[in-house]
């Protein structure tokens, strides 16, 4: 059977070996899952984007778009501390989405938007992804992943995994791969080839390797830990968080 590889997957593994085992090995997520504010932010900004790009071209604008996030914002609000929290969040996703319309082509047409994808790349491994958007770019194609957070520096592994996903989905193409960081309207551009796509596919097959070989599974205590569904049946990671009282600004991870 192969190893169903996500970059969430091999993300969580890297993070801390103990937390993929009570999530993947374990099976605890479904017990322990939170809500978070980043999350549902996150969720409806998503959403509302690929809710647009399936309307026809004639009925899309910025407004409408801000509305499609606020018709998910009502059937979901979980996550927040207060309304106070809820409605910072909601300013700042509303902000991101009216930035996004007026900078961006609204009359795209994408080949895909919010799509699962998994791939058998042979015996031993599949990859999986969520991509946000695949265009059509000219002779090639364009893969577009949507950033809600802050930018930060880009892990470039994620996009090409879904280089080597969207390679295998549609015609063979040239194909470039951005990260669009919403909160600031950059865009982050990588290529991805033959020879990229082949680098990333070895460091994934390392990776699987790794994880297939783990019995341990040790803790990594750090600042995510403030941010992982597992702290409350954790005492090393409570322990380092009371001991680094501000380690929470790190930021979330797997944004």
């Amino acid at each position: 059977m192969s190893y169903p590889a996500s970059y969430f997957r091999l993300s969580m593994f890297r993070q801390c070996r103990h937390r993929y085992k009570l999530h993947y090995v374990d099976d605890l997520a479904k017990v322990y899952k939170k809500a978070r504010p980043y999350l549902t932010m996150g969720e409806h900004v998503h959403g509302a984007l690929s809710d647009l790009f399936s309307l026809p071209v004639e009925e899309r604008s910025e407004d409408r778009l801000v509305q499609l996030m606020r018709d998910r914002w009502r059937k979901n609000r979980e996550g927040f501390a207060d309304l106070a929290e809820e409605k910072l969040c909601g300013e700042r996703a509303t902000a991101q989405l009216r930035r996004f319309a007026q900078r961006e082509d609204l009359a795209a047409q994408p080949l895909a938007v919010e799509d699962n994808h998994k791939v058998e790349i042979d015996d031993i491994l599949a990859l999986l992804g969520r991509i946000d958007r695949v265009d059509r770019d000219g002779d090639g194609l364009h893969i577009i992943d949507y950033k809600t957070g802050a930018p930060r520096e880009p892990d470039p592994l994620q996009l090409q995994m879904y280089a080597l996903i969207v390679a295998r989905e549609f015609d063979p193409a040239p194909i470039r791969a951005s990260y669009h960081y919403l909160e600031s309207g950059e865009w982050i551009t990588q290529g991805a080839t033959q020879e990229t796509m082949a680098r990333a596919l070895e460091d994934i097959r390392q990776q699987v390797a790794g994880i297939v070989a783990e019995r341990e599974y040790p803790t990594s205590p750090g600042p995510l830990c403030s941010y992982c569904d597992f702290l409350e049946i954790c005492r090393t990671g409570q322990g380092f968080l009371e001991s680094h009282p501000t380690a929470p600004e790190e930021g979330p991870p797997l944004e």
